[in-house]
């Protein structure tokens, strides 16, 4: 009987600590649309903010990315100068403009600048992909 308890009570320890990560922060890198047609226009809008997503917010400091980009058809394409610094609730996020020139999925990516968790004590980096089709192609995203 003892042991069961201590299982049971071991279970619900580990359930409860993952359910407290879910309130955790993370870098969000987010399209308009992540599937653009012919009937819209060939430009994909992306936001790149440092939030506690689950909550949608708040919005926390970024520094400006290390590396943007996106991979097509297995190629980089590198879009660092495509960014905007903006202000979202007071903080520093990004925004890009991105223009579609030939159809397959786009494998956006973003690299931050590192922060400082102190309640780790350490540099944290958080890697942000998202897939956006573009003319039906549906193939590269893997």
């Amino acid at each position: 009987m003892r042991k069961t308890f201590a299982a049971s009570l071991t279970a619900w320890i580990l359930l409860l600590a993952l359910v407290g990560r879910s309130s955790a922060h993370f870098l969000v890198l987010l399209p308009h649309d992540d599937v653009i047609t012919a009937d819209g226009n060939r430009t994909v809008n992306l936001r790149i903010l440092f939030t506690h997503p689950m909550e949608q917010g708040p919005v926390m400091e970024m520094g400006k990315p290390q590396r943007f980009g996106a991979l097509v058809a297995g190629k980089p394409l590198d879009l660092l100068a495509t960014l905007s610094e903006k202000k979202l609730d007071g903080k520093t996020a990004y925004a890009a403009e991105v223009r579609l020139a030939r159809p397959g999925d786009y494998v956006f990516y973003c690299e931050p600048a590192p922060y400082w968790e102190p309640a780790e004590r350490k540099w944290i980096v958080h890697y942000t992909k998202v897939v956006v089709d573009f003319l039906g192609a549906e193939t590269g995203w893997d």
